[in-house]
């Protein structure tokens, strides 16, 4: 059991001493004792009271301290709890205790607890929710489309967002759905179904002390299906709905209890429909199973431990839990079947062996694509860079299977993505990585100015041999051969130089001869200290700093270096980049 919250976000909560009673709203409220009514400051916001025992004697009859329609519970202890309601002097049916979420009972006053089974029960928490009707946003209804169900948002639920209490977070892909039971009461009126939403949403952040709702989408028994946890109902956010197991999952509550008796067949078939759709989005098979790993490990697996589930998972598949109901759970496999069946033709498991890793400026390392297609059909695969298509592959069948070479003639630096595409499905598309941008270095091929000593073959290698200049100022002149294409120097970016003096410490000037205005241009200076390099790099378009050698198959470079004084050069190199 969490511990309980304080003040948070703009709720009041106060602790009563003698029933150690906490009581908190979603709007401002005052203080209550019990059987007292709080008077809210601002209408329409959901209230919680939480009583506490650490010692249990059940049976055990409570008062509320308002009227309420929710009742939650949580206790320590392998011990079972039920629970009715009532109003007057007419009681609900014994529910089962639940800790996933709070019970709906309908208006009541008061409750009655018993123990079910033989285990203790201790530290027991009852959590008194009243969560009045609203008038439905006009705006909060998403459509259904010809694969997803329609979705009522978090502000047609009436979502208060004041009460989130930090950020979404997000998995790097969703890979499985949880799927769920609220262990409450099956028969509710469906137009209270978003009074119960928003119920479980102050229970959890109220009670619980999590950030949110925990689960990612809820369905209620007339099969309407509601937007769950912040964040985006296509991005894959993290919930708290599967201890261990939150991250690369989605949650999906059913509203009732289904252990002996399954969902309605609207509630059925919406879950079929947002599993095919949502999955669909991952490009994840719903009849799959998946590798996941646990990094904080809860009461069955400890930390690291990796299972291979279904891609339409239970709760009880994870947890110590008979969540989501056993008539319930044994439906799966076939929910799962059927939602593979909707929509196709579709595109399932898209991966990528390999990664972006420059071997040039024209190549990378070879990349493997696969995918499964849910039936034989052409296909094309595209890589595409900050440039446009580098490559493409076309090819037929139910499987993708093709590995790039990765050689192009130019593969300049930025973000790559790659598409996998087949006649009526929905297209992959994914992030490949990002290239650093490329650069070519280009030796001297010959050397003149005031030389005092040296010559071509001491500026290649930084191995002591060197060349000196004379003179104040001192000034020598490179020209250097870049082994590029005509068309990858035609694409550079940047075009730059770089010495490395072994004496003195001085400010060298660094020019480009400029080809097509037959002049020098400044490409910047930069301090030349004993046994460091100095580099200067200047913008370049359309090759302009540069002349193509046809026999040579290179770029021809010229760079004037000079300097108030004389210069001690061991290395003299060409840049371009892109």
């Amino acid at each position: 059991m969490q511990g309980y919250p304080g003040a948070v976000g703009g709720e009041v909560c106060q602790s009563v001493r003698r029933w150690r009673l906490l009581i908190c709203a979603a709007a401002i409220v005052s203080a209550a004792v019990l059987g007292a009514a709080p008077a809210m400051a601002a209408s329409g916001g959901v209230r919680i009271a939480n009583v506490t025992r650490d010692r249990v004697s059940l049976p055990l009859t409570l008062r509320g301290p308002w009227r309420f329609q929710m009742v939650g519970l949580r206790w320590r202890g392998s011990g079972q709890v039920e629970v009715r309601a009532a109003l007057g002097r007419t009681w609900t049916r014994w529910l089962p205790g639940s800790q996933e979420a709070p019970a709906w009972v309908g208006a009541a006053g008061r409750v009655q607890l018993r123990r079910s089974g033989s285990g203790p029960v201790h530290r027991l928490r009852v959590s008194f929710i009243d969560t009045p009707p609203q008038p439905a946003a006009g705006h909060g209804l998403m459509p259904a489309t010809t694969l997803r169900p329609a979705i009522i948002t978090r502000a047609g639920w009436g979502a208060n967002e004041s009460l989130r209490r930090g950020p979404p977070e997000y998995a790097p892909a969703l890979k499985m759905v949880f799927v769920h039971h609220t262990d409450t009461a099956s028969l509710y009126p469906c137009s209270d179904s978003a009074r119960i939403v928003r119920g479980i949403y102050a229970y959890h952040v109220l009670a619980n002390g999590w950030n949110d709702i925990g689960y990612n989408f809820l369905i209620d028994r007339c099969g309407h299906v509601f937007e769950g946890r912040y964040g985006g109902i296509t991005r894959p956010v993290v919930g708290a709905h599967a201890r261990g197991f939150n991250t690369g999952s989605a949650g999906i509550a059913m509203i009732g209890t289904f252990t002996s008796t399954p969902p309605t067949r609207a509630a059925r078939r919406s879950l079929r429909e947002l599993i095919a759709w949502r999955l669909d989005l991952a490009h994840v098979d719903p009849t799959s199973k998946v590798l996941m790993t646990t990094a904080t490990g809860n009461e069955r697996f400890p930390p690291g431990t990796r299972l291979r589930l279904r891609a339409v998972s239970g709760h009880r598949d994870t947890g110590a839990t008979s969540c989501p109901g056993a008539a319930l759970y044994r439906l799966l496999p076939r929910i799962a079947a059927s939602a593979r069946r909707i929509g196709l033709p579709k595109i399932f498991n898209p991966r990528v062996k390999g990664s972006l890793r420059r071997l040039g400026q024209d190549g990378v390392a070879p990349i493997r694509f696969r995918a499964t297609l849910s039936a034989t059909a052409a296909w094309t695969l595209t890589v595409r860079g900050p440039d446009g298509v580098v490559a493409t592959r076309n090819g037929h069948g139910d499987t993708v299977d093709w590995t790039w070479p990765g050689a192009v003639p130019l593969l300049a630096g930025g973000a790559y993505r790659w598409t996998l595409a087949t006649a009526g499905a929905r297209p992959v598309r994914l992030a490949l990585g990002t290239l650093p941008d490329w650069g070519v270095a280009g030796v001297p091929v010959s050397v003149s100015g005031d030389i005092a000593s040296g010559g071509v073959a001491d500026l290649l290698a930084s191995d002591g041999h060197v060349l000196v200049t004379g003179g104040e100022p001192s000034q020598f002149v490179t020209t250097d051969h870049v082994d590029l294409t005509q068309a990858q120097f035609a694409a550079a970016t940047m075009v730059g130089a770089s010495l490395r003096t072994v004496a003195g410490d001085q400010v060298v000037t660094i020019e480009l001869w400029d080809y097509a205005t037959s002049s020098w241009i400044s490409a910047g200076s930069c301090r030349a200290v004993a046994d460091n390099r100095c580099d200067v790099l200047i913008g370049a378009s359309q090759g302009q700093f540069g002349q193509w050698l046809p026999g040579a198959s290179a770029i021809e470079v010229r760079v004037r270096y000079t300097a108030a004084g004389p210069m001690t050069v061991d290395r003299a190199r060409s840049t371009a980049m892109g």
